[in-house]
């Protein structure tokens, strides 16, 4: 799933895939799947295909589980302290540590969302819209939204809504501002030294700074995207002469991200 999303967003070809893999930025998770990390399948990878995408790199050749050290749950439970982690929870703590760890930040802070319909927690509502909101057993919220205010200087915005018939009011940030008011460069794909965004998303990582000089296949760059994970690395050595993004800009594919010399 994440390399057709990949390929679908930067118009590649199976055989683009091979060709031109020296400048291309896959996702960590279809690089892990090709070196073995998640197990072999039936016969094997298409060679081609997974020396093109390990660059190098040799893969795994037995089973990946073989490799791991003992997991003790009980001292990861421990661990947590006041946070009372169920089974499914240390579960999937110890297999995606990070996202996990996202996860219960954003749980922390904006409560269980569960409860709200995926496609207004994903898209909000439209002025004039209802949501009912069943938060628990016999307590139900009834949400309408009836305006959004003008964009402040500040980005924010001023919410008008009503929560079970009474009209409230609320002032938010809004996260898209920034990047209606900026454009970013846009790389050159006839210029090698230009580091391109491979897909959009938002920067997690900058590894690199101006001035600073890269061996060819050195980390530049982590973007994420639904959850997809792109290391951007150079393709040739050289200094970083510009560096255009920081951590928490949205790009989109073929942003430049950072220029070469």
């Amino acid at each position: 799933g994440d390399m057709a999303l990949f390929m679908v967003q930067n118009d590649l070809t199976p055989r683009d895939v091979i060709d031109r893999a020296g400048e291309l930025a896959f996702p960590d998770a279809f690089v892990d799947l090709l070196a073995g990390r998640m197990g072999q399948p039936d016969g094997g990878f298409p060679r081609a295909l997974q020396k093109a995408v390990l660059k190098g790199d040799k893969p795994l050749r037995k089973r990946p589980g073989a490799l791991l050290e003992p997991y003790d749950f009980e001292a990861a439970r421990q661990a947590a302290g006041s946070r009372k982690l169920s089974d499914e929870d240390l579960v999937a703590q110890a297999m995606f540590p990070a996202v996990f760890r996202d996860y219960t930040r954003f749980v922390e802070r904006c409560g269980d969302v569960s409860v709200i319909d995926t496609p207004i927690f994903f898209y909000g509502l439209k002025p004039g819209e209802e949501a009912v909101v069943n938060i628990e057993e016999g307590k139900t919220l009834i949400v309408k939204l009836l305006a959004v205010g003008e964009l402040e200087p500040d980005g924010t915005r001023q919410v008008f809504f009503e929560l079970n018939g009474r009209r409230r009011d609320v002032v938010v940030q809004d996260k898209s501002a920034g990047a209606e008011r900026m454009q970013r460069e846009r790389a050159d794909p006839d210029n090698a030294n230009h580091i391109a965004a491979p897909m959009a998303g938002k920067v997690a990582q900058v590894h690199v700074r101006e001035g600073e000089s890269v061996a060819a296949g050195a980390r530049l760059v982590t973007t994420e995207a639904m959850k997809m994970v792109n290391l951007v690395a150079a393709p040739h050595a050289g200094t970083v002469k510009r560096l255009l993004a920081q951590p928490g800009d949205t790009v989109r594919a073929g942003d430049l991200l950072c220029e070469l010399a």
